[in-house]
């Protein structure tokens, strides 16, 4: 073995054995030595079987002669996962490559190119259970490409996701080859002399630092990078001549891009499971708080009405009755909000485009509204429009939340005025108010679930209302304006998409 191939041979950090065609162990680097913890006297002279787990060694001398009759390059077990047996019986996960060659004297030779994934095995189940830890890098080192261009080849077939490059000191490609350059349908002949870190240019600062500190320290970390929407772990290392010195840059790059969108995957899951936990925290927590008036109003009301019909007092008895009716709408109201966004998050409701009676639909929206005025309050109409279409549930839903807003916020003997009109081609009804308005400072969190202004903390509601006409209005291809005045009022502008009826 040549100086170089020697280098390339004992370096390369996967296990690689050479075989003869009857399966016979000729040659074993350190790495094969490390992992199955044999020496390298104690494998050169046995068959290969002695590395394969005995309850498999059987059927892999049928395999591995019918493998001598047709030699081919390629992955063994594909779609399976195959061990290998070390020393002391033990075994671990590996992924075998195989390669046929022929030496000088014609006599033909399998090498077998060993990884142990012991640890990527170990990383794609913590995925499935949602960790953080995803697959080692593999990095490769090979050395001398004038001389060993052969055993580059043969080492970057290797790579199903990855290239691997030679570079010069001066960072120009000597060699470039791997699948991912099939997978691209790029010829790595079209790079060689041009410089690595120019042709990558969105990464350029990144890779020149990455190897103007390689040769300065002889070793570096792996970088990650990407390109044309494509992510890549870049390992990079010196490679000696035959006189030991540093004269070429070994790249190495893995092509991580499913890793990744896996790992983002998981990072959004997880976050939505932060967001939902949330919710259910302040759900309850809201709930508890929310719901304890009401049902002390309606016990106690209750126990007050037993003992005015007793004293056959009528007009208490009708006032306690009112109590409980408001607290039963009020409860109402609170499930109905948490129900509604219930059904928006689990994608369950569905749009329904109707022609719909425009008049009939806001009276509905009064009728509905009529239990939140206060003493003189009153809602004024101004509506020109008869027939449009749209969902009548959403509309319906996201007139009847602000109506009721404007009333809630606003004092006795006020008004709540809603118009609608037709503006470049957009249908919009506008619900305005005089009420207690809303801080300029709020207003960029104001459709935010959960969100109370500031001034509005002693008024009762869920924070869930304005969220839910948010995503109501978005369902409908439109959108909502809110402009406000603290003391004046407040106005909220709809704006959906219209068409002519005929």
């Amino acid at each position: 073995m040549d100086g170089v191939y020697e280098i390339v041979f004992n370096t390369i950090q996967e296990g690689l054995i050479l075989t003869d065609m009857t399966g016979t162990i000729r040659l074993v680097n350190p790495r094969t030595e490390k992992l199955f913890g044999y020496s390298k006297n104690e494998l050169v002279g046995q068959k290969i079987e002695v590395l394969i787990p005995n309850e498999f060694r059987d059927k892999h001398v049928t395999t591995r002669d019918g493998y001598q009759k047709r030699p081919v390059n390629r992955q063994m077990g594909s779609g399976m996962t195959l061990f290998g047996q070390r020393k002391d019986g033990s075994m671990f996960p590996v992924e075998i490559s195989l390669n046929s060659f022929q030496d000088q004297n014609g006599e033909r030779f399998v090498s077998a190119l060993i990884t142990d994934i012991h640890i990527r095995k170990k990383a794609q189940d913590e995925v499935l259970r949602i960790n953080e830890n995803l697959e080692q890098i593999v990095a490769e080192r090979t050395k001398e490409l004038y001389e060993s261009k052969q055993r580059y080849e043969s080492i970057s077939k290797h790579f199903p996701t990855g290239a691997i490059y030679v570079l010069n000191l001066d960072f120009k490609i000597d060699y470039a080859d791997g699948m991912e350059f099939v997978r691209l349908k790029h010829d790595p002949l079209d790079i060689l002399g041009q410089d690595y870190v120019e042709i990558n240019f969105d990464n350029h600062r990144k890779l020149l630092n990455m190897l103007n500190k390689l040769i300065e320290v002889g070793a570096v970390a792996p970088e990650f990078i990407d390109k044309d929407n494509e992510y890549y772990m870049v390992n990079a290392s010196l490679l000696k001549d035959t006189s030991g010195k540093f004269s070429r840059i070994l790249i190495v790059e893995n092509n991580i891009t499913q890793q990744k969108k896996t790992e983002e995957s998981l990072e959004k899951n997880i976050e939505e499971q932060r967001r939902l936990n949330l919710l259910k925290s302040r759900f309850v927590s809201f709930a508890s708080h929310e719901f304890r008036t009401p049902l002390t109003t309606m016990s106690s009301s209750a126990d007050l009405i037993r003992k005015y019909v007793e004293l056959d007092d009528k007009e208490r008895i009708s006032k306690h009755i009112t109590r409980i009716q408001q607290s039963v709408v009020y409860m109402t109201s609170l499930l109905n909000d948490f129900l509604s966004l219930d059904k928006i998050d689990s994608g369950v409701v569905n749009l329904n485009v109707q022609r719909i009676d425009l008049g009939k639909l806001l009276e509905e929206c009064l009728e509905e509204t009529a239990g939140v005025k206060k003493i003189g309050q009153e809602i004024q109409v101004m509506n020109a429009i008869s027939c449009i279409e749209t969902d009548p549930f959403l509309l319906k839903s996201i007139l009847i939340n602000l109506i009721s807003n404007g009333l809630k916020y606003s004092d006795e003997k006020s008004s709540v005025l809603v118009t609608t009109a037709i503006e470049n081609n957009e249908f919009v009804i506008c619900i305005k108010d005089q009420g207690m308005g809303i801080p300029q400072s709020e207003l960029q969190n104001l459709f935010t679930r959960f969100f109370r202004a500031s001034n509005a903390q002693e008024i009762k509601g869920t924070g869930l209302g304005l969220h839910i006409v948010w995503r109501h209005v978005d369902m409908l291809d439109g959108k909502i304006i809110c402009e406000s005045e603290e003391g004046i009022g407040t106005q909220f502008c709809v704006y959906l998409p219209w068409k002519q009826l005929n």
